[in-house]
């Protein structure tokens, strides 16, 4: 997640992990000295980075809206919590300058927008809304390689089931 990581994985000739949070556009920024640093080191190209995200699927475009801004959104507020990542102790910890740079963003945004850009960032929806999405990752990025997280926040199992089987079926 930060950008000493990326390059230590481009060091090592490991493929690059991200936590989709931001859009795309901003990702893929990030994801050019990783493959610039492995192309030199390794002579070849980079993997597709993995991108991995929370995501609720649903046929109701409101639903899967309602679902979203329930669980998706939610998500991202318990990771804050439990890391207290708007807390200043990332400022000075090394190998998180990254983190501690954004804590004042944050604040000044404050938690209802940083979770709403949070879930704008992921890619959830109808199935429909799902495939656009990825499509423009795809647009931008280039191949990628994708984990959805269907289970957080307390989603109910038969929620996340429904998204998880409509999201294979579709």
């Amino acid at each position: 997640m930060s950008p000493d990581s990326a390059l230590e994985a481009a060091t090592h000739g490991a493929q690059m992990m991200i936590f989709t949070q931001k859009p795309i556009e901003e990702h893929n920024r990030e994801f050019e000295p990783y493959r610039q640093r492995f192309l030199e080191l390794h002579r070849r190209t980079a993997p597709p980075p993995l991108m991995a995200g929370i995501t609720v699927c649903h046929e109701d475009p409101e639903r899967a809206a309602e679902l979203a801004r329930k669980y998706v959104a939610g998500y991202l507020v318990t990771v804050m919590d439990h890391y207290q990542l708007m807390n200043d102790h990332f400022k000075e910890a090394k190998g998180y300058e990254s983190y501690g740079a954004a804590v004042e963003l944050m604040r000044d945004i404050g938690l209802e927008a940083v979770s709403d850009a949070y879930m704008n960032a992921q890619a959830w929806g109808t199935p429909k809304q799902i495939i656009d999405k990825l499509a423009h990752w795809r647009d931008v990025v280039g191949d990628f390689d994708l984990i959805f997280g269907f289970r957080a926040a307390g989603i109910p199992f038969e929620d996340a089931e429904r998204s998880q089987r409509l999201v294979a079926r579709r």
